[in-house]
């Protein structure tokens, strides 16, 4: 036999069982990680003292598994936050174009419907931005923008960008002047 027709066979066989199946699609890591031990821990007829005791576990060992499994995304956040700096309680502000005096603000509101035209000027609501995201987004886009320029000038998104700032006559000192506001307020 050759190993070819082996594999092959191996292959028809574990696609065929996985089409009877009909697994859920498009499962993360995160699922994997968590799914099957939130499944046995929803179940009240078994008792955590019984695994340690039919392993006969270190449970040192044992806790750091629990709390690899069980610990939520919230925790894993609040870690990162202070990891980065920032006080482990307080969410990062979200940038917002209500940070400008009010003639920088229709500006980069403009700059924003002409960013994000398709989505903002479509009759479709399933495909319409809301004004609250939209608004968002362009303070991002705005206070990235330099370093993205720096690092990536001629990427699609400092190209389009560039496009939309000449469309608008904007120049790009006053855009950079707004990503240092933007930066200011944030940090």
């Amino acid at each position: 036999m050759k190993i070819h027709a082996y594999v092959n066979r191996v292959v028809k066989t574990a696609s065929a069982v996985q089409a009877k199946a009909k697994p859920t699609a498009n499962l993360t890591s995160h699922s994997f990680r968590r799914g099957g031990a939130q499944h046995a821990n929803s179940d009240p007829l078994l008792s955590a003292q019984w695994i340690f005791d039919r392993g006969s576990w270190n449970m040192t060992a044992t806790n750091k598994a629990f709390a690899y499994v069980f610990n939520t995304t919230s925790e894993d956040q609040k870690v990162a936050r202070v990891l980065s700096g920032w006080d482990s309680s307080k969410k990062p502000p979200v940038p917002t174009l209500s940070w400008f005096d009010s003639a920088s603000r229709q500006q980069a509101l403009e700059l924003g419907n002409l960013l994000f035209q398709p989505c903002v000027s479509t009759q479709d609501p399933e495909k319409k931005l809301n004004a609250r995201v939209a608004e968002v987004l362009t303070a991002s886009a705005i206070q990235h923008f330099p370093e993205v320029l720096e690092r990536y000038p001629m990427c699609p998104y400092a190209s389009r960008m560039r496009e939309c700032l000449m469309t608008l006559g904007l120049s790009k000192a006053q855009v950079l002047a707004w990503s240092s506001e933007l930066q200011g307020k944030v940090t």
